[in-house]
C-alpha cells in the first residue's frame, strides 16, 4: 500500500507545486494565459518534476532512513545526520534568494512561500540521497 499513497501524495504535491508556480508567479513576472496551451504544458513540466524528486526523497528515506521503533541514535543514519539539515538549510536559502535576502518583512511575501515550498521540494530529496553517501561513509567507519 506505501509506494501508491506516497506516488498520489507525490503527484498531487508536484501538480499543486506546478499550478502555483506557473499560473500565479510568484516570483514577480506577469501571469501566463491561462487559455493558452503552452502554459499548462509548463505547468505539466514543473509538476511532473517537483513529483519526481519529492518520490525520491520519500523513497530514500524509506530505504535508507532510520527504522521504526530503533533504538540507535538518530545521528547515527547519514538521512538524518547529514540530509535533514542540508536539505531544510538549502531550502530556506533558496526562500530567502526568491525574495532578494534576509528581510523582517518577507515572511508575508507569497514569493518567499513559494521558494520555500519549491526550495524544500528540490533540496530535501537530493540532500537525503546525498546523506544515504554519507551514512555509507559513517558505516564503513564502524568495522574498524
Amino acid at each position: 500500500m506505501w509506494p501508491w499513497i506516497a506516488a498520489a501524495a507525490a503527484v498531487a504535491w508536484g501538480a499543486a507545486l506546478g499550478m502555483w508556480g506557473v499560473l500565479r508567479s510568484p516570483g514577480g513576472a506577469a501571469p501566463p494565459d491561462p487559455g493558452a496551451a503552452a502554459t499548462w504544458w509548463r505547468v505539466a513540466q514543473v509538476g511532473a518534476v517537483m513529483a519526481a524528486l519529492l518520490w525520491a526523497g520519500l523513497l530514500a528515506w524509506r530505504r535508507y532512513g532510520p527504522a521504526p521503533g530503533s533504538d540507535r541514535p538518530p545521528l547515527e543514519n547519514g538521512l538524518v545526520a547529514f540530509g535533514v539539515p542540508f536539505g531544510c538549510v538549502m531550502g530556506i536559502h533558496q526562500a530567502f534568494l526568491h525574495v532578494g535576502g534576509f528581510a523582517l518583512d518577507v515572511f508575508g511575501r507569497e514569493a518567499f512561500w513559494w521558494g520555500l515550498a519549491s526550495g524544500l521540494t528540490i533540496s530535501v530529496p537530493i540532500a537525503l540521497w546525498a546523506g544515504a553517501v554519507f551514512g555509507r561513509f559513517l558505516k564503513r567507519g564502524d568495522r574498524r
